[in-house]
């Protein structure tokens, strides 16, 4: 989708349209990410002429200003408005007298005879529901756009990319049916809060999407923070798709079953370093903490720390790892999987229903598939971190609370951002 904009009052409102645009699996093409070197204008000419599906037009009280949106940007949306699979809307920031959403405005700054641009739906992006109305349209239409595409292709499975870590570029080689991309961390190792807020808000949607599709199942691809990747497989749980594959770094494929399965006996993983805290009196909250290491780590000085510095928090800890060393097969692990899911339910049901506090150590597919199988419990995912913090100058590595996840939440498995900008880096 194109983002159009008039920079010296627009910016601000088009970054963060473009930004929950891309956090709900629309790819975004703005002049700061994706303009080429070159004469602006023919370069916009370019864009505006290489495939797009959509486009916003942001309206504020300065636009009128820009010849560029006047005489080019807002003419070509306007011509590429009258094909049917292309979606346009207006964000519009304009405010009359009485301090109402001014829906003339575009018309009028832009030049235009009245009804040419106030014919177009419009959004009051100044309005966090306004905004959040336009992000869900446009991923309706794409949706349903995708639906006609396939005409009815039986088993046809839905293509979800993620990325958390890179800067987005519009058109980049990635060919999936949505492209979820979040604002990749600005120093540091941890994810930016400013993402994640995105994806809180976002991630409600993809599941209406994917049944809009009438997509049989879900192939993932792309990497992510852990717990974003966790999230992620929350928002698609076992009860409600069936079928989800997850593409490694390698392009190996990892799947799984749709429910949690007990430990068996021989099991597939087992248990290390557990403890208790003394039991706690009634009415007190209950946390678990729990330690999947499903990977070889040099040491576990990040998730010793925790334990020292926070111990009397948790009725119970425990790590979890496989029973046999070694490298993880992605064909033979949906057992293990399934086994790490159950072994997690058990540890909150033994401890009276308690919230879990989750610390994963594993490869992006696992923290995806165990995210769709924890799909009753209520998750605090943490983020492992070694980079320099204002407030931990020895930089040691440590553990952050980053997400908590509830996937029976009515408004979306993401209940809360617990990352916050103080948590990164910071330097001396």
């Amino acid at each position: 989708m194109f983002v159009s904009y008039r920079q010296s009052d627009g910016a601000e409102a088009a970054t963060r349209t473009a930004w929950l645009l891309r956090a709900a699996g629309i790819p975004v093409w703005q002049d700061d990410s994706d303009l080429s070197p070159g004469t602006t204008e023919h370069r916009l000419e370019e864009a505006l002429e290489a495939g797009l599906s959509g486009g916003v037009l942001v309206v504020t009280p300065e636009i009128g200003a820009s010849p560029i949106v006047r005489n080019v940007e807002a003419p070509a949306l306007l011509d590429l408005n009258f094909d049917a699979d292309f979606a346009f809307g207006i964000a519009n920031l304009v405010r009359d007298g009485d301090g109402r959403t001014d829906y003339n405005a575009p018309d009028r700054l832009l030049g235009k005879p009245r009804g040419t641009l106030s014919g177009i739906k419009q959004y009051p992006v100044d309005e966090p529901a306004g905004l959040l109305r336009l992000v869900r349209e446009m991923l309706t239409f794409r949706a349903g756009r995708l639906a006609m595409s396939w005409n009815g292709e039986a088993e046809r499975s839905l293509h979800l990319s993620v990325q958390t870590r890179a800067v987005p570029h519009a058109f980049g080689p990635d060919a999936a049916d949505l492209s979820l991309r979040i604002r990749p961390p600005k120093a540091g190792r941890l994810p930016d809060p400013g993402g994640l807020s995105d994806l809180h808000l976002t991630l409600p949607l993809l599941p209406q999407a994917l049944a809009r599709t009438g997509a049989r199942s879900l192939r993932i691809t792309g990497g992510a923070h852990l717990s974003v990747a966790f999230a992620l497989g929350s928002a698609f749980p076992s009860t409600l798709v069936g079928a989800v594959t997850v593409e490694g770094t390698a392009g190996d494929l990892w799947s799984c079953g749709t429910v949690s399965r007990p430990v068996e006996v021989p099991s597939s993983i087992k248990i290390l370093q557990r403890g208790r805290s003394p039991i706690k009196p009634t009415g007190e909250a209950r946390r678990v903490l729990a330690y999947v290491r499903l990977v070889p780590v040099p040491g576990d000085a990040a998730y010793a720390r925790l334990l020292d510095e926070r111990h009397a928090e948790f009725d119970a800890w425990e790590t979890i790892t496989p029973a046999i060393e070694g490298t993880l097969d992605p064909a033979s692990s949906a057992r293990l999987i399934e086994e790490v899911a159950g072994r997690l339910r058990a540890l909150v049901a033994e401890n009276d229903h308690a919230d879990l506090h989750l610390l994963l150590h594993c490869p992006f597919p696992i923290a995806v598939l165990l995210g769709r199988l924890c799909n009753t419990l209520n998750v605090t995912v943490y983020e492992w971190d070694s980079e320099q913090r204002a407030n931990d100058p020895d930089a040691r590595p440590r553990y952050v609370p980053s997400l908590v996840v509830n996937p029976t939440n009515a408004d979306g498995p993401i209940t809360q951002v617990l990352l916050a900008h103080d948590d990164m880096k910071a330097g001396s």
